[in-house]
């Protein structure tokens, strides 16, 4: 499944269409956000109560720097249109499930 790409102007509504919300602010030439890609694509498959989706911070600098967005790969995790928690760096599958496990349940 294809993780939908987000802009600025979808933010706002994209936290009030979902309870739980992950989006990951990446780069395309980030080795790192590279690496964490795959993972992301598996917590889709298997967390389908949760909306993942990415912010490319070249393309939404204003987003990413409104945010406090300093590193990346950067995951902030939404619920109820509130950022509960963030990860920086990447981390591996278990790691980011023990967090979605603490943050959404």
């Amino acid at each position: 499944m294809e993780i939908k790409h987000i802009s600025q102007n979808e933010y706002e509504s994209i936290l009030k269409d979902h309870k739980f919300v992950v989006i990951d602010f990446f780069a395309d030439w980030c080795g790192p956000c590279q690496m964490l890609s795959p993972i992301i694509n598996k917590l889709v498959e298997k967390h389908k109560d949760i909306y993942f989706c990415k912010v490319n911070v070249d393309q939404e600098n204003g987003l990413a720097l409104g945010l406090g967005i300093a590193s990346i790969p950067t995951l902030i995790f939404y619920k109820d249109r509130k950022p509960i928690n963030t990860i920086q760096g990447y981390r591996p599958l278990e790691e980011i499930e023990l967090i979605i496990k603490k943050t959404f349940n």
